[in-house]
Formats: structure tokens, sequence, C-alpha cells
């Protein structure tokens, strides 16, 4: 993780992709349903994030994103380096729908195997911000499962 100072706000650069399902608020610039994806490389960032653009997401940033706290909520942004575009190993660099901002409302820890049924609920602490947070499940139902809990939360 490199710190940034380019804003008054707590802020850092990670090595995460991230998405959003969420709609953009015209106040903010940036709406909430944001999935930040860690991990370390070739653990499955992109592809993950390219399942869930298939899903219906926009693409925040590959490979790079820019994390702040704003009121005590974590926004994700692009940091201007091929925003819109994503790689696709073996395949190439390819445009993607866009949003420049995103309210982070989930975690997925891709450096980490979900091995309970019905996991409890576990949090990240990023920037003094509070995150649900998931681990990666190697099933093909996983990216659908991601969208259902952003958009529609969890039932227990």
């Amino acid at each position: 993780m490199h710190g940034s100072v380019a804003s008054s706000h707590p802020a850092l650069t990670l090595h995460a992709s991230c998405v959003t399902f969420g709609d953009t608020d015209g106040d903010t610039g940036c709406g909430a349903g944001g999935v930040l994806l860690t991990g370390q490389s070739n653990s499955g960032k992109s592809a993950l994030a390219l399942q869930l653009i298939g899903l219906g997401a926009r693409l925040v940033g590959d490979d790079m994103v820019r994390l702040e706290s704003q009121d005590g909520v974590l926004v994700a942004s692009a940091i201007g380096r091929l925003d819109g575009v994503i790689e696709a190993r073996r395949v190439g660099l390819l445009r993607a729908p866009f949003q420049a901002r995103t309210l982070v409302s989930l975690c997925v820890d891709m450096d980490q195997e979900e091995k309970e049924r019905l996991p409890h609920t576990r949090v990240t602490n990023l920037l003094s911000c509070d995150v649900e947070t998931i681990y990666k499940v190697s099933a093909a139902y996983f990216p659908a499962a991601i969208k259902q809990l952003v958009t529609t939360g969890r039932y227990l």
C-alpha cells in the first residue's frame, strides 16, 4: 500500500480492482454498491471483476485504486491511468463500462479461500472505515452471489 496526499481526506493507493453496481449520485458523484477486490498478483482480481462487469457492474479501477475516507465512509476512485480499461489475461486490454467513484460496500479478499458453508460476517478496517469482507469462493455462482449481497443484502 502506498500513501497518497492529493486530498484533505485520509487516502491511500492500493493494488486492487474495484467495480460498482451503484448508480451515480448527482451530489457526490458516486453511488453505493462498490466491490473492492484485494489480493496478490495472479489471485484472480481482474477475472472476477470481468465476471461482475458481465453481470452489470461498472469498472472503477483495475490493478490500482485510490481509497479515501469521507465522513466515515470508504470511497474508491480511479487513479486516472487507463480509466475504463481492464486486463483480460491472454485476451488483452479491454474497454469496460466505467464509473470514476463509488462507495465501497464490500471487500473480497482473493488471497483467502472460504471454508465455511455459512461464514460469519467479517470486517476489514481501511482508513478507519469498517467494510464487510468475504473470502474467495471457487464456485461458478460466486460472482452472482457477490451481486446479490451488494444489491439486496444478507438474510441473516
